[in-house]
């Protein structure tokens, strides 16, 4: 199986044979952790661009994030963001964070929670939110999540409220935050 392996990844070709004996080397306890990040990459890159819909989303339902290199991990949860599997998602934004991950995705998948009707403060919505606002990158959800919810110093206060003001949003509860 290793020499399979061998001879598929230095040849770049990447089938389903190839992907059977990559899951069949994973069985393996003895296999290196640093091998194992390596076919689970080589796995999701497969799966990426042979599939659409839900075989591609039952992949990333089971795929082990820990298991991946970080490159494929923040790859993963950008897929998962653009096939609008949130919920998945932000658990791994949670357990490894979203350094990496282009601000687009970032203000998607934070749009999508801050949307909900029950949404509550949250610190990790609220770090992203800041880091949206601080970027430029902010929309309307993400404005009033901030205006509703948003705590720190003054100065930050502030530049939310007058965009706010500038884009003509209600205020009143930053407004009572500052004072």
């Amino acid at each position: 199986l290793l020499r399979l392996a061998d001879y598929a990844e230095r040849g770049g070709v990447v089938d389903y044979e190839v992907v059977k004996v990559y899951k069949a080397l994973l069985e393996f306890d003895t296999i290196s952790a640093e091998y194992r990040r390596r076919l689970n990459g080589a796995i999701l890159h497969y799966y990426y661009q042979q599939y659409e819909g839900d075989i591609f989303e039952e992949y990333l339902r089971e795929c082990k994030l820990d298991l991946l290199e970080e490159e494929n991990r923040n790859l993963a949860i950008r897929y998962m963001v653009d096939r609008e599997l949130y919920s998945l998602a932000m658990e791994a934004v949670r357990t490894y964070g979203y350094y990496g991950l282009p601000m687009e995705q970032i203000q998607k998948l934070c749009t999508f929670f801050v949307e909900e009707e029950s949404v509550e403060y949250d610190e990790l919505l609220m770090t992203m939110a800041f880091e949206l606002f601080h970027n430029d990158n902010y929309n309307e959800a993400v404005l009033k999540y901030l205006i509703r919810f948003a705590k720190g110093g003054n100065r930050e206060l502030l530049s939310i409220y007058q965009t706010a003001v500038r884009l003509q949003f209600d205020t009143q509860d930053l407004e009572e935050r500052i004072v």
